[in-house]
């Protein structure tokens, strides 16, 4: 019976599936015969609605209406059509090139609108942008801002000067963010952002004097525009001022943004200048986390920061997480495989770290500020006797298994440079974790091959 229910069950769930298909099968073919319906017999406009309802899948009924309508006398039947074609031709570029000769007199079109949509559409058919360039050009002539200028001068990018066409770009975006902040859509902001992005990636520096001058129009947009700024290469110049200023921002992404590029700045003099502001801001719960990813960018280059960290690491009232990424930190900037590092700044995070992590790891299990503190101590000790020695020590003083475990395996990597090590190691053989046990023998195995017979 159980057998002829689950045959049931599931005959019933098929059929449930396959009426559901049926289901929207009818719907679909509805919609489409009432858009065929619109196609043939409607007002222009409602054609053109039709159209886009219909989808590129029917482009030999759909084309030629569009073509049709992209001669129309009204302007705004002849821009409808043109919008359409433009999104229809983005999704099936190929369904539509029999009207490449319709689009190309568009371009003409007295009404810029037309003109640049037929020139998108165009563009998504692949014609190159140099052919469609003096369309666009004559918009520009025309003073023609918003929409309508930003298509122009976004199709000019990389045949044209930049700098004339940064305030098309420039104003679409900002009254994109305005918008967007109103309740607006994201898309225009992202069209602007990708915009801007290829102007920028064409190198010309006499872009940067009006981005700077636009930084604090639009608060919004200014985390964006600081990201622009950085992809110069070289720098702007007084980058790290500029920077500096955002960070007291008062709109919260800006100084995020602000921080997170600073970091970039490396060199002894915008060190000397940002790293101390960072190392203040440790104190502020709210600012600690950008302040963190700062001074890890300054890690092994500033001793500044460097007590403040080992503060924060020691703070029981601080994040957990907080404390952790000090940790990971301090070791970092000890990191003497770190050759960009400064072996004065590194020895000094070394006493840090070790001030901080020998408790940690002497008496902690395996939790995660044991995990930050050990991960990187073979860098950061890098003379293996001492090193050797450092371990035996806390695993000698550790009472956690787990941890004991962790400490044997990192001398038995060592081989027999871990002698050092070898009668704090021997002393676990006598640990009442079977586990430990072994994990001493396999060490010795390595630290003093002979150890066995020697014992007998």
């Amino acid at each position: 019976m159980r057998v002829r229910s689950l045959f049931v069950l599931v005959l019933c769930l098929s059929c449930s599936v396959a009426l559901a298909s049926d289901v929207a099968d009818a719907f679909w073919a509805k919609q489409n015969k009432e858009a065929l319906r619109d196609l043939e017999r409607g007002a222009p406009l409602k054609q053109i609605e039709a159209v886009g309802r219909l989808g590129p899948d029917f482009a030999a009924q759909t084309a030629p209406v569009l073509a049709r309508h992209l001669a129309n006398p009204d302007p705004v039947i002849r821009l409808a059509a043109a919008e359409e074609l433009w999104q229809q031709a983005a999704r099936k570029p190929d369904a539509f090139a029999t009207l490449k000769p319709a689009l190309r007199i568009a371009l003409d079109d007295g009404d810029a609108a037309i003109a640049m949509n037929a020139a998108g559409a165009l563009a998504s058919m692949d014609i190159p942008e140099a052919e469609l360039a003096t369309a666009r050009r004559r918009v520009l002539s025309n003073g023609v801002r918003g929409h309508v200028g930003f298509l122009a001068a976004r199709g000019l990018v990389g045949l044209d000067p930049a700098t004339p066409l940064l305030p098309y770009l420039l104003d679409y975006y900002l009254d994109a963010v305005e918008a967007e902040v109103r309740g607006g859509s994201d898309r225009n902001v992202e069209l602007g952002e990708k915009a801007l992005a290829k102007l920028v990636a064409t190198e010309d520096r006499s872009l940067i004097a009006p981005l700077q001058q636009s930084l604090s129009v639009t608060p919004p947009a200014t985390p964006f525009l600081l990201g622009l700024l950085a992809d110069f290469k070289p720098k702007p110049e007084a980058w790290t001022d500029t920077l500096l200023r955002f960070t007291d921002d008062a709109y919260p992404d800006t100084r995020r943004r602000a921080w997170d590029l600073i970091g970039e700045q490396r060199d002894a003099e915008s060190l000397a200048r940002w790293v101390p502001k960072a190392a203040a801001l440790l104190a502020n719960a709210e600012m600690r986390e950008v302040a963190l990813a700062a001074l890890s960018d300054a890690a092994g280059r500033s001793a500044i920061g460097l007590p403040e960290l080992a503060a924060l690491a020691t703070d029981s009232a601080a994040d957990a997480a907080h404390r952790v990424r000090a940790i990971e930190i301090l070791a970092k900037a000890a990191d003497t495989s770190d050759g960009d590092g400064i072996a004065a700044v590194q020895a000094s995070a070394r006493k840090h770290w070790q001030a901080v992590c020998t408790p940690i790891l002497s008496a902690h299990g395996v939790d995660d500020y044991f995990k930050a503190c050990r991960n990187d101590s073979s860098f950061i000790v890098a003379d293996e006797s001492e090193r050797a020695r450092l371990i035996a020590s806390w695993l000698a003083t550790n009472a956690d298994a787990e941890a004991k475990i962790v400490f044997l395996g990192s001398l038995e990597s060592m081989w027999s440079k871990a002698l050092p090590a070898a009668a704090a190691v021997r002393a676990e053989r006598r640990h009442a974790d079977v586990h430990v046990v072994k994990a001493a023998e396999a060490a010795l195995d390595r630290i003093e091959p002979a150890w066995r017979e020697r014992d007998a």
